[in-house]
């Protein structure tokens, strides 16, 4: 319990210091939506379409950039992979999971997400100002938060977030 909260704190802190625009306890301006679902999978891989978030100046403004990510399933059982857009600045439940070490959601959002979804990625900013899908289960848990909070008002201004989720979790199986 105690790792736990350590780790909200370092979250925090690490946003703190890095951007303004994914705020704890920020507010979202968007009303309502659900996840979109892309795909269900078992052993088969998942073959997620995602539109990149734009970058805020007036050269790439028309600009939509897309991408197609495959990847494996992690968990075991039935999943699908669920979309959810934030308005920055916002706040999100994420934390480290104390057994797997991987990013979750640990409290239902207001765009869909929802607690023992697994981030599986997020959109994150390089230094060259380009939009990536950042693969949040690959690296270390400070890399997580470091493509997290590259997501400012500068940067788009809006976070992109794919997340595995069970599908017993959905049915309550």
């Amino acid at each position: 319990m105690a790792k736990q909260g350590f780790t909200g704190l370092l979250f925090v802190a690490l946003c703190a210091l890095t951007v303004s625009g994914f705020v704890p306890g920020g507010t979202n301006k968007r009303p309502f939506s659900s996840g979109v679902l892309h795909m269900v999978g078992t052993e088969k891989s998942f073959r997620v379409p995602v539109t990149l978030p734009n970058k805020v100046d007036e050269e790439s403004a028309d600009e939509t950039k897309k991408e197609v990510l495959i990847f494996e399933p992690l968990l075991k059982e039935k999943s699908k992979i669920v979309e959810v857009r934030y308005d920055i600045p916002c706040s999100l439940n994420i934390e480290q999971c104390e057994n797997t070490g991987l990013p979750i959601c640990y409290l239902p959002g207001f765009n869909g997400d929802v607690p023992n979804d697994i981030l599986r990625y997020t959109s994150a900013w390089t230094e060259n100002g380009d939009c990536i899908m950042h693969d949040c289960c690959a690296g270390t848990w400070e890399e997580c938060v470091e493509a997290l909070c590259s997501n400012n008002e500068d940067n788009g201004g809006e976070i992109v977030l794919l997340y595995e989720r069970a599908l017993s979790s959905i049915y309550n199986v």
